[in-house]
């Protein structure tokens, strides 16, 4: 099953793979999708997604999960 959340900082999406939960930004700068670990998801360290060869350099710290739940959550 699969969730998205259109947030102010990007589209989550929240899926469940092999009985795990994954967590994916859609990243604002150049569109490719990634995954998001938990220090990631709640703030606590950043998203570089600049080393990873994004072109726009996203490199940006933000709680998702705030941003998710005050957007909420729709099944894709």
């Amino acid at each position: 099953m699969s969730f998205v959340s259109h947030t102010r900082f990007g589209v989550l999406r929240r899926e469940t793979r092999e009985g795990k939960e994954l967590l994916l930004l859609a990243c604002p700068g150049c569109g490719e999708v990634g995954p998001l670990d938990d220090d990631q998801f709640h703030g606590r360290v950043s998203v570089d997604h600049a080393s990873h060869g994004c072109p726009v350099g996203y490199h940006e710290k933000h709680d998702f999960w705030a941003a998710s739940e005050e957007a909420g959550w729709e099944e894709a």
